[in-house]
């Protein structure tokens, strides 16, 4: 873990940082099966060809800094897009707050573990991007760190939503469909 103070900025995401992004996402996943939640991106999430896919439509965003050489480091990466996301469209066990129907989304947030401050430092750059009055963002219920990290950013619980796929992991095939969501109404 880091000793010196580490300035986060954000960049879109270019084919370019690919084996970067793959290799958060595969450090995010071993850290999710370690700590009792195999299932949420189970081997292989996300898949390259969507990583790809979401690089050319300039969804996928990536969190970096200057290491002690100078030289750029990927410490994070994620999805920030204003897009519906038709899973939030039939909500259990809970509702949207009122007048949210204009949303931003985030999702796939990982980290490479190697410095603190990552997630927090991601919400904070998409609660301040012009015209984002509200974000939308749904977890595993296993996902214990990230549900933490939603919450102590002031994101508010508001039911379940679910996620159709099947999840390949070291056990075989599960279905595994269930995602907490939550929501934050920011001030502007």
């Amino acid at each position: 873990m880091q000793n010196r103070q580490i300035e986060f900025y954000i960049r879109s995401a270019e084919l370019s940082d690919l084996d970067s992004i793959q290799k958060i996402y595969q450090s995010a996943r071993d850290f999710m099966k370690a700590n009792g939640n195999s299932t949420q991106w189970g081997n292989d999430r996300p898949h390259k060809e969507n990583i790809e896919s979401n690089i050319s439509k300039k969804i996928q965003f990536i969190c970096c800094y200057k290491n002690e050489n100078g030289t750029e480091e990927v410490a994070g990466t994620f999805l920030f897009m204003h897009e519906k996301e038709p899973s939030y469209n039939d909500l259990k066990d809970g509702k949207w707050p009122e007048n949210t129907e204009d949303y931003w989304c985030i999702h796939s947030v990982a980290s490479g573990m190697k410095v603190k401050g990552v997630a927090s430092f991601i919400f904070s750059w998409c609660e301040n991007q012009p015209g984002v009055k509200c974000i939308k963002i749904d977890t595993h219920r296993n996902n214990l760190s990230m549900r933490h990290l939603v919450e102590k950013n002031g994101y508010i619980y508001c039911g379940h939503c679910y996620y159709y796929e099947d999840v390949e992991t070291d056990d075989g095939i599960v279905q595994d469909f269930e995602r907490i969501a939550f929501c934050k109404v920011l001030k502007k």
